[in-house]
């Protein structure tokens, strides 16, 4: 578990999670990522969740798989899209296979298409996992 999460479930902060830093995003994409594996459980979608984390310290938050297609999914609990992590983000998933969907998740209202990159809001991506 990751250790801002921890401490913030046993009460033990020692600053408040505020937007811009770190302890912010660790929880934002934490948040998320149980918001996924609720849906998942609830709407019986049966996504196998998984991450991948490369021996060059590049990592994807999250790969959902059903019947061989993989969804990659980047959280960023950033207000605006950033366009260096999305090269990152398209270079990574090139090595993916049976790619069905690549997307960029955060605080960004503004939706939009960049390559192979889908950006979304967190909301509208939770409505998106509901359709799908």
């Amino acid at each position: 578990m990751n250790s801002a999460v921890g401490l913030a479930l046993a009460g033990l902060l020692r600053s408040v999670p505020t937007p811009g830093n770190s302890l912010y995003g660790q929880l934002f994409e934490h948040y998320l990522i149980l918001e996924i594996y609720r849906y998942n459980e609830y709407l019986q979608k049966d996504f196998r969740l998984s991450y991948l984390s490369t021996s060059n310290n590049t990592e994807v938050d999250l790969i959902l798989t059903r019947n061989r297609e993989n969804y990659v999914i980047e959280i960023k609990s950033k207000d605006r899209v950033d366009k260096t992590e999305i090269k990152k983000l398209e270079r990574i998933a090139s090595d993916i296979k049976n790619l069905k969907s690549v997307l960029y998740v955060s605080n960004d209202k503004q939706r939009l298409k960049s390559g192979s990159i889908t950006c979304i809001h967190w909301r509208d991506f939770l409505d998106w996992l509901r359709s799908i």
